[in-house]
């Protein structure tokens, strides 16, 4: 994606880049496809059985999750420039499919919220109620149709999902509280990063929860910012991450402004119940997005 915008080429091989992009793209939804349906996965050199949920080549289906959510924007504004191309849709529907299959809740959320903004920004009267009729019709069929997305969301409302810890709503409340627990014990710095299991045991164990068997992170890159670094670490954290999205909104030419900040204020909201930042897979794919944010604010070539 960087390559087809930036590197001295001329327009035809930047053209065969981006051709190149979508084809890698095309290849990684047909492989979430078939995980989907058979349930495999990589493990070293060797192909063995898993659970009903794509995840690539990565190692945990969240991973490739949080690396898609941040690819969604830049497909929905090809729709916007090349509407009639063929490749624009073959990206957008390889990433949906993506999305899809990842089973992610939080991520299919936002990606539908995602898709809201562009509908509501970039169309107006017949087309803007024509977009909306459409999508409130396919979120219809799908939340009626029996689907692994519709029976997720529906398992995860009723209560019979298997993430429940005892009066908890969901296992990521109790992981949150425990988690809050910490941050009481050393608000200003933080514990400092990699907590030792052992003062992990002991927040579960001082909120009730000795025999859960999930004692997680706090997924949440919040609050585990704030387990590490305290407020400060927080407010650190949170300008950084504010600021960057500000720069490219202001700096990035259009359209690409657009789809860099809605990137990164999807993933801001995605990281509520994850901590995404702290898998490297998903961190390696974010910078190469923000070094993409900084490239498009010097301009359309390199010097």
């Amino acid at each position: 994606l960087i390559s087809s915008h930036f590197c001295h080429l001329s327009i035809e091989q930047r053209e065969n880049i981006f051709k190149l992009f979508v084809w890698v793209l095309v290849a990684v939804a047909i492989i979430c496809l078939t995980q989907s349906i058979f349930g495999w996965k990589r493990s070293g050199f060797t192909i063995v059985a898993t659970e009903l949920r794509a995840r690539g080549l990565y190692t945990h289906p969240l991973s490739l999750a949080y690396v898609i959510v941040l690819i969604l924007p830049f497909a929905l504004q090809q729709i916007k420039q090349k509407p009639k191309a063929v490749l624009t849709w073959l990206l957008t529907a390889s990433t949906l499919v993506i999305i899809w299959t990842t089973r992610s809740r939080v991520i299919q959320l936002v990606s539908v919220a995602t898709i809201g903004f562009y509908i509501l920004y970039y169309s107006s009267g017949i087309k803007r109620i024509l977009w909306i009729t459409v999508s409130c019709v396919a979120l219809l069929i799908v939340s009626i149709t029996k689907s692994d997305v519709s029976e997720n969301f529906k398992q995860t409302f009723q209560g019979k999902a298997d993430r429940h810890a005892l009066d908890y709503p969901d296992d990521r409340v109790a992981f949150w509280h425990a988690h809050y627990s910490l941050i009481k014990e050393r608000p200003l710095l933080g514990h400092g990063i990699h907590l030792p299991d052992s003062i992990i045991e002991q927040a579960y164990q001082d909120i009730g929860l000795s025999d859960f068997s999930k004692k997680y992170s706090a997924h949440n890159m919040y609050l585990q910012t704030t387990v590490d670094g305290g407020v400060i670490g927080l407010i650190l954290f949170l300008g950084w991450f504010l600021g960057t999205i500000l720069v490219f909104r202001s700096h990035c030419p259009e359209p690409w402004a657009i789809a860099m900040t809605c990137s990164l204020v999807a993933f801001g909201l995605a990281i509520f119940t994850q901590n995404a930042i702290q898998d490297n897979e998903v961190r390696y794919c974010m910078t190469l997005l923000l070094s993409y944010g900084l490239l498009r604010t010097r301009g359309d070539s390199l010097s």
